[in-house]
């Protein structure tokens, strides 16, 4: 099964460390531009590798293209630090063994949108299977940043897709946990006496037969519609359990997706393009391909946030 390929969407703001307020990214302190800063870091990072020692990985810019408030290209990434070998699956022999001071780079596209006139950017960043760059960049990103702007914080956060949520809304539910952040007295009573500390959380789950689903995408859908409160959304009575929250794990076509109902803030928007972008020899995205279809999301992520699209 090939590796499913997907674009994730954060917002990024400057916030004034003074007044704690979020700042215009095109014109922040005395009339700096985000735009100026995002140029120079990625034009800095083609030119020498940014290496963490510490995590052992190294981060590179590999492609770089500007097109007005646009930066756009590819970005290398790999860990070092252990011996492996490569083998070659036709002729079944080690093609090649790997030093413990050689990272295997893997690229990835990125754009970054910075509108002017606004306090909100976007940055999509490409992800393969469970694999991604967000938190390297934003380590290197954020920390040159307050170097070159003590007054002043990066956030990147991230941007759900209504879109993408909606599907998964509507998709087959796999799996339904039931959290409570009381054990129960029958279970606390297996327990050493005189222990009062809260020691942990308890959870009930129900999982669908494989190849099949349960039956209770109408429930979700009221839910987010607003129409249903959490603690009613399903009832336990026969069992007794009192929950806080619910996790929900749904699935649309060849993806997968846990659902945090009591923390929608916490939510990931990934957009499976793995059936959508071409592929080039190498088995990775072509360029073209993968830029068209994060422009697109782009586009539509303006017109979610009431931002100009021309």
């Amino acid at each position: 099964m090939e590796k499913l390929i997907s674009l994730a969407a954060y917002a990024i703001k400057v916030w004034s460390r003074e007044d704690r307020e979020c700042e215009t990214i095109s014109s922040f302190g005395d009339d700096h531009d985000l735009l100026d800063f995002f140029q120079s870091f990625l034009a800095g990072l083609e030119k020498k590798t940014s290496h963490n020692k510490d995590f052992q990985q190294v981060l590179r810019v590999k492609r770089l293209k500007k097109e007005g408030r646009r930066i756009y290209g590819i970005i290398e990434t790999g860990d070092y630090g252990q011996e492996s070998v490569l083998f070659d699956v036709e002729t079944e022999k080690i093609a090649y063994e790997r030093k413990i001071t050689e990272a295997n780079m893997l690229p990835f596209y990125f754009l970054v949108d910075l509108p002017e006139e606004t306090d909100e950017g976007i940055i999509l960043l490409q992800r393969l299977g469970m694999f991604g760059i967000r938190k390297m960049l934003y380590h290197v990103l954020s920390q040159k940043f307050a170097e070159k702007f003590e007054d002043f914080r990066l956030d990147l956060h991230t941007l759900v897709d209504a879109d993408e949520i909606a599907k998964y809304q509507k998709g087959k539910i796999e799996s339904i946990r039931f959290i409570s952040f009381n054990i129960p007295s029958d279970v606390t009573d297996c327990f050493d006496s005189g222990h009062t500390e809260k020691i942990g959380h308890a959870e009930l789950v129900i999982r669908a037969r494989r190849g099949s689903f349960l039956p209770l995408t109408s429930r979700l859908r009221k839910f987010f519609a607003g129409g249903q409160d959490l603690p009613k959304l399903i009832a336990l009575d026969e069992t007794n359990f009192k929950y806080q929250d619910i996790k929900v794990r749904s699935r649309v076509g060849r993806t997968s997706r846990t659902v945090d109902l009591g923390n929608l803030n916490r939510l990931r928007s990934y957009h499976d393009i793995t059936d959508e972008v071409e592929l080039d020899k190498s088995g990775h995205p072509k360029f073209t391909s993968i830029h068209g279809l994060a422009d697109n999301m782009v586009a539509r992520i303006r017109s979610n946030l009431g931002l100009d699209n021309g």
